[in-house]
């Protein structure tokens, strides 16, 4: 039967209450404190099927005048706020398909624990199932309300609809073969500008290689100062080699950090200096 235009649903949050609490236990009270409640819908995680103490309140009610202003259900403090239900593709809690909802369409229960033919709520599986599989995909490790199943319906990327239609269309810089890593390493860049840069021929412009440092974030100056440095500290080492083969089998960032600081206390440079 089909929900009569004249009936208001209102949809409200329920939060304060632990995870033990049943969807029979709120409705119950809510019913003795004079609210006319349709359902209740406990919320799960929806890849490991655990409670998160969260419950959708769906009153229908011919003239929905009275609002839930109460702050406290089983003698502690709780909140209840309006719904908003998250964008994305509707699925029924009687079949667990998609693009539809369970209170206008009447098709074969599935149960989202077990896959056998009756709601959810009313399956005999009330524990929290460690390995759920999915009845949807069929796979191990996840529920049909996960969005990272296959199965999932993707939201697909729609046009705005104030656009023109136009597109602006975009041309970066062309790539400079001659403007290196070794070029922003030692920090010439003027004598880059002056051998490699065509003003006539290219797209960069002179005022744009002068505010370099401008441009490029001050942190990757830092790590290419950094790694400067360390070119200059290894220079004339012959066991660079070496260094370098121990860093690839190195396990964790401690082993490698070990291997840098040993590495740098026998280097020639750092020995003149002790």
């Amino acid at each position: 039967m089909f929900r009569g235009i004249t009936c208001v649903e209102i949809n409200a949050v329920l939060k304060g209450l632990p995870k033990s609490t049943t969807t029979e236990e709120i409705k119950e009270e809510l019913s003795e404190k004079g609210f006319t409640v349709e359902k209740i819908i406990e919320f799960h995680n929806l890849k490991t099927n655990v409670s998160i103490a969260l419950w959708q309140i769906v009153r229908l009610e011919p003239m929905a005048t009275k609002n839930f202003s109460i702050t406290k259900l089983q003698y502690l403090s709780i909140k209840i706020e309006k719904y908003n239900r998250k964008p994305g593709p509707t699925q029924c809690f009687q079949c667990n398909f998609f693009h539809h909802s369970s209170a206008n369409y009447h098709t074969a229960p599935r149960c989202l624990k077990c896959g056998s033919n009756y709601r959810t709520k009313d399956c005999h599986i009330k524990e929290k199932v460690e390995y759920p599989r999915c009845i949807n995909c069929n796979e191990l490790g996840h529920t049909a309300a996960w969005k990272g199943c296959s199965k999932y319906p993707k939201v697909k990327n729609t046009t705005n609809g104030n656009s023109t239609g136009t597109q602006t269309t975009f041309t970066s810089n062309k790539v400079n073969e001659k403007f290196s890593f070794a070029n922003i390493v030692t920090r010439n860049n003027n004598n880059v500008i002056q051998n490699s840069v065509n003003p006539k021929t290219s797209s960069i412009s002179p005022t744009l290689i002068q505010n370099l440092d401008e441009i490029i974030p001050h942190d990757i100056f830092k790590i290419i100062y950094i790694l400067k440095e360390f070119i200059n500290i290894f220079a004339g080492n012959n066991n660079t080699d070496h260094l370098f083969n121990q860093l690839q089998t190195a396990n964790n960032p401690a082993g490698k950090l070990y291997l840098l600081l040993n590495g740098l206390a026998n280097q020639p440079s750092m020995n003149n200096h002790v």
